[in-house]
This record gives C-alpha cells, sequence and structure tokens, in this order.
C-alpha cells in the first residue's frame, strides 16, 4: 500500500476536488436558479416565515402586491403586512399554526386583510402549508387579492336580495288589500335591504286630491314628530317635493341645502327620493333614508325606480276601481233617482188638479167672509200652503223633465245685471249690500231663460241666507281645467256659511238646509241640472260664520 504521494500525484487529485467542487457549484447554483424560478412563476404571492414570526423568503408578485422591495421585508416581522386592527388576533393565528402544522387551503377564512405599504388595505384570502428545513419549521403561504370576487360577490348578493324584494313585491301587488296596506308591505319589503336603508326608515307617498302635494301614506321607522312635519308636502319643498315636481330620482349623501324640512333630534342621513311616474304624471314618491355618506349607486336607483313602477301601476289600478265602483254607485243612483223623478212627475200631476179646486174654493170662500172673520182667516192660511206646494210642484215637474237647452251666444253680465234689478227689492228690505267684480269675459252659448233660472236662485239663495244683512258679491271670470277652457260666476254671501259635512249634500233633492239654502228644496238641484245640461259645473265652499260662494263653470273656448 502507497501511503505517500508525490506532488504530481497530490496536484492531481487537489485538481479532481476542484473540478468536483466547481460541478457542485454550478448544481446549486442551477438548483437555486430552478427554486427561484419556481417561486417566480407562481401566479401568487408567496411569503416563507420562520418560526420566529419573521419573513425569510417572498417572491416578486408579493412585492407588487404589497408594494415593497424584498430587500425592505427580508427579516421584518410579519405584523407589517396586517392591519392594525387585526394584529393581535394573527400572532394567536401563528402561534396555533405552529404548535401543530397543518395544511390550510383558501377559502377556509373570509375575514383576512392585507396592508400594503402606502397604507391601503385589500381582502386576502391565503393557503398555509408547512415547510421544514434544516429543522427549523417555516410556513408557505400563498395570497390572492379578492378584491374583485368580494365585489362580484357582494353584486351577486345585492342581486339577489333586490330580486326577492321585487318578487314579493310583484306578489303583494296582487293581494285584494287596500291601497295603503300594499303601500306599507311593499315599504317594509324595501327598507328590510339591510345595505339599503339605514335603521329600516323610509316612506312611500301619494298625490291625492291636490294634484301638487304628496300625502303620506305608508311610512317605517318615523317617530309621529316625523309623521306630522312630512305628513303633506308640497311640490318644489324640500327633496322629495324636488323629486316629484322634476319627475326625477334625487340623491342626496347627507342632510343639504334642498333638506328644507328640518326638525329637532334629526339622525344625519342621506336620501334616494324616486317618484311614482305613470304616463308622465306623478301618483306619489318612494323615499328611502340612507346611512350619511351613502354614493349614488346606478344599480340601486335602477331597482327603486323599478320599484317605483309596480307601484304607478298598483296605485292607477285601484284607482281605476275606485272609479269604477263610484260609476256604479252613481250609475244605480241615478237610476234611482230617475224612478223616483218618473214617480214624483206622475204624483205631481195628480195632486195638482185637486189641489188647484182647493186654492179656487179657498179664495171664493175668503171673498164671501168678512174683514175679521175667523173663517177668512182660516181660507187665507189654505191659500198660503196651496200657493207653496203649488211652487213646489212645478219645481218637481222642472226637475224631473230633460233639459233641452236652446242655445245662443249671450253676455252673462247683462243676464246678472238683470237678475240683480229683479232682486233690488229683496236687497233692500234686507239691507244686503250688491258688490260686482266683473271680468273681461267673451259672450257664451247658453239658453238665456234656463240660465237666468239657475243664477237667479243662486242670488235669491244669497239674499235669503243674510236675513239681518250683508254684502252680495258677484264676480266674473276666465278658468281652465283640464283641456276645457270656461267663464266663471262666483255668487258669495257673507251669511252663517254652512257646515262641512252637508257640502257634499246641497245639491241633493229634498235635502232641507233651511237657514242657509232659503225655502225649496229643489232649488239648488235644478241649478245643478240646468249647469250640467250646458255641459258646465257648480261647486260650492263655505266657511261657518264667514259665508258661502256658489262658483258656475260654463263652457267657453274663449274665441269671441
Amino acid at each position: 500500500m502507497k501511503f505517500f504521494r508525490t506532488r504530481e500525484e497530490r496536484q492531481k487529485a487537489f485538481e479532481e476536488v476542484q473540478g468536483r467542487l466547481a460541478t457542485c457549484e454550478t448544481d446549486v447554483a442551477e438548483l437555486q436558479d430552478r427554486h427561484t424560478a419556481f417561486i417566480e412563476s407562481v401566479p401568487d404571492a408567496l411569503l416563507f416565515v420562520g418560526g420566529n414570526g419573521r419573513i425569510a423568503l417572498v417572491n416578486s408578485q408579493l412585492e407588487a402586491l404589497f408594494g415593497y422591495d424584498r430587500s425592505d421585508l427580508i427579516g421584518k416581522d410579519l405584523g407589517c403586512l396586517i392591519p392594525e386592527r387585526f394584529r393581535a388576533r394573527h400572532v394567536e393565528h401563528v402561534q396555533r399554526f405552529l404548535a401543530a402544522p397543518a395544511v390550510r387551503s383558501m377559502g377556509e377564512r373570509s375575514d383576512i386583510f392585507g396592508l400594503r405599504r402606502d397604507g391601503t388595505e385589500f381582502p386576502a384570502d391565503i393557503s398555509l402549508s408547512p415547510l421544514h428545513f434544516k429543522g427549523e419549521l417555516y410556513a408557505a403561504a400563498a395570497i390572492r387579492d379578492v378584491t374583485e370576487r368580494k365585489r362580484a360577490e357582494q353584486e351577486t348578493r345585492r342581486n339577489l336580495e333586490m330580486q326577492r324584494v321585487m318578487c314579493a313585491i310583484l306578489k303583494s301587488s296582487l293581494q285584494p288589500t287596500s291601497l295603503n296596506a300594499q303601500l306599507q308591505d311593499i315599504l317594509n319589503q324595501i327598507v328590510s335591504i339591510p345595505w339599503l336603508a339605514l335603521q329600516a326608515r323610509g316612506s312611500i307617498y301619494v298625490v291625492e286630491d291636490d294634484p301638487e302635494c304628496l300625502v303620506l301614506r305608508a311610512q317605517c321607522g318615523l317617530s309621529e314628530a316625523q309623521q306630522k312635519i312630512c305628513g303633506r308636502i308640497p311640490f318644489e319643498k324640500c327633496l322629495c317635493g324636488k323629486a316629484a315636481a322634476g319627475g326625477q330620482p334625487l340623491h342626496a349623501a347627507q342632510v343639504d341645502a334642498d333638506h328644507e324640512i328640518r326638525y329637532v333630534g334629526m339622525v344625519p342621513h342621506g336620501h334616494y327620493c324616486v317618484p311614482i311616474i305613470y304616463r308622465d304624471r306623478t301618483l306619489g314618491l318612494i323615499n328611502v333614508h340612507l346611512k350619511e355618506g351613502h354614493g349614488r349607486r346606478p344599480e340601486e336607483e335602477e331597482f327603486l325606480t323599478a320599484v317605483a313602477n309596480t307601484l304607478a301601476g298598483i296605485i292607477e289600478r285601484h284607482r281605476a276601481q275606485l272609479d269604477r265602483e263610484r260609476l256604479h254607485k252613481k250609475l244605480a243612483h241615478t237610476e234611482k233617482l230617475a224612478a223616483i223623478g218618473r214617480l214624483t212627475a206622475n204624483v205631481a200631476h195628480e195632486i195638482r188638479n185637486p189641489l188647484t179646486t182647493v186654492g179656487g174654493f179657498a179664495r171664493r170662500l175668503r171673498s164671501q167672509l168678512p174683514a175679521g172673520n175667523r173663517g177668512r182667516e182660516y181660507a187665507q192660511r189654505i191659500l198660503t200652503d196651496v200657493k207653496r206646494l203649488e211652487e213646489l210642484l212645478g219645481n218637481v215637474l222642472t226637475y224631473t223633465r230633460e233639459m233641452e237647452p236652446v242655445l245662443a251666444k249671450e253676455d252673462l253680465h247683462e243676464i246678472i245685471d238683470h237678475l240683480l234689478s229683479q232682486a233690488d227689492g229683496a236687497c233692500r228690505a234686507q239691507s244686503v249690500r250688491v258688490e260686482k267684480v266683473y271680468a273681461d269675459i267673451p259672450l257664451v252659448r247658453v239658453d238665456r231663460g234656463q240660465i237666468g233660472e239657475a243664477l237667479g236662485y243662486l242670488i235669491t239663495n244669497a239674499v235669503d241666507a243674510m236675513p239681518q244683512g250683508g254684502t252680495l258679491s258677484i264676480a266674473t271670470g276666465r278658468d281652465t281645467r283640464g283641456e276645457r277652457s270656461y267663464v266663471t260666476v262666483a255668487i258669495s254671501d257673507t251669511g252663517q256659511g254652512i257646515a262641512e259635512k252637508d257640502l257634499s249634500m246641497v245639491f241633493e233633492p229634498f235635502f232641507v238646509l233651511q237657514e242657509t239654502v232659503g225655502t225649496s228644496l229643489l232649488g239648488l238641484p235644478i241649478c245643478r241640472k240646468i249647469i250640467e245640461a250646458h255641459g258646465g259645473l257648480i261647486g260650492v265652499s263655505s266657511v261657518v260664520g264667514e259665508g258661502s260662494t256658489f262658483s258656475v263653470y260654463l263652457p267657453s273656448d274663449f274665441s269671441d
């Protein structure tokens, strides 16, 4: 055995070792490059953390995701990549993982957030794997920014929630309940969406008798004070009124200058105000309270607009149903009145002849008895009652016959002046002062006799309402209702007025209101029949203790 090598042999062996070492270094470098290539080729951000909680290795995707250079991260505590509010909990998670290392896939936790170098946060998903190297435990983490996924999931949830609510609204619209009940149920569905309504607060308004005023018909979460102050909102007032007048949805992120209606204790909030439109006509409005700072989102506005469109159909359907019910009642009432009218006319004809006989005998008896005789006094009472009954029968026959006006162009001022001259004696006797306010009005096509009868009765009625004196005012003018033009005559008195509960009845046959509408039981019904036979309208307004005004509208195209 040779224990000693020559210098040449040792040199040769040394060169062989150097060659093997160079080969190993090359292999190690290749392995490192391959390892680095593998890490850099992974699409996720990769992070390796040692048992001490400090970062050992990152890839370029993590640099790009968090905005750091790897030189800034190597050796740093992992907490620098986590929002401060989560760091304490993060320490607990790391300790549990190191105590019992196990693979955890992505999607197992949804409450993870990353912190970028610029201070912005993003929702993240992380998978974890344990890695043992040279007796030391490492945690290998793959990190993904799931902002877009979260946004898509949130959008999907929003869409599903809105579809659920819309289905519930459509189902509610088919229920045979009152309009107010349906509006309340639909509002409950709207404000049940947690990300939309602030503290489940909102309201639905409907336009009713006043075409430029919103009336509260359903509410959620509003105090009694709010309901009172916001019970009626005129068009153009506050955010709701402006949206109703403009016919377009309005949004406010906070209480701003358009918020004209304010009250003590108002909670900071925003609004969606979406008008309910049907054929370019505002029927109402949806008002949803928002969390202050809530931005305007097209999808939310589209949803509320779809709800408003559904509500428009519901409101219009209920109104059509009410119109049908009113029409049926009116037809039934008309048929009843027609039957009563025919019966009354026949009875009036039958009574008239014997009544004439009674009157004739009473006049003859009165003429034959001497003055001061008690029988003469009785005969006079009979004649007075006969005259009153004859007038009543005449009115009955007038009311029951068909009105067929013979139209001609007439000057209303001339007709009124003639009627006032006839009433001059009664006005003087009762100390009634006459005021006339004539406007520039055209000639109107009327039956002079019939219109004179109607206006004459209204003038007499006004004088009779002021037995202790007062002012009779007659004003003419022009007005437009819908697409029709009218000449108007307003006849006012300063009598004691008519109670609100009786206003709707004064034009009904035989309705008695002796102290305010004279003595005739059919005078006002005859007036209305004459006016309506001319295609016109008649109405009354009154304030107890101040007087009444009867307004007559006669058609006119204002072309003369």
